[in-house]
């Protein structure tokens, strides 16, 4: 995935998370920029609507942000 923004590089952003309400899962951050982050979501995340939580360079807490991401069941794949 690809979150596009502003000040998105490392010395902004720490670490991203997903909120399904419950639970936080780390992404794993992939590539940084000052305009965008492509992160993997991990695959023990469940299908819903989460939240976005970021961590900035700065703090240590998880900071919610006011936007969302539609993680939709897995097909699961047929190597025959």
């Amino acid at each position: 995935m690809t979150l596009t923004g502003r000040a998105l590089d490392s010395t902004h952003l720490k670490a991203i998370y997903l909120n399904d309400g419950h639970t936080d899962f780390k992404v794993q951050i992939l590539d940084q920029g000052s305009g965008s982050v492509r992160f993997r979501v991990p695959a023990k995340t469940p299908a819903g609507r989460m939240h976005f939580g970021v961590v900035p360079a700065n703090r240590e807490d998880v900071v919610d942000q006011p936007v969302f991401l539609k993680v939709l069941p897995a097909l699961g794949v047929s190597l025959v």
